[in-house]
């Protein structure tokens, strides 16, 4: 994997949800991060692997060609 990096600790964070809901957990609270990446020590898991979320913020307020937001479930 060439073009794997860390993610900063300071930026893998989100909104907290306990105040309305204790029991409700995002994504950055349930997920490990890791330091280091090592494809071959990882056959047959899951990881998950994604893009900055600046970019998924453009993605997701740019439309579409139909108008919608991109992700959006018709």
């Amino acid at each position: 994997m060439t073009q794997w990096y860390p993610a900063s600790p300071a930026l893998w964070q989100g909104r907290d949800d306990s105040i309305e809901a204790p029991d409700a957990r995002r994504l950055f609270q349930t997920v490990t991060r890791s330091e280091t990446f090592f494809p071959e020590n990882w056959q047959q898991k899951i990881a998950l692997m994604g893009f900055a979320c600046d970019e998924g913020g453009k993605t997701q307020f740019r439309p579409s060609r139909r108008g919608r937001r991109p992700g959006c479930v018709a």
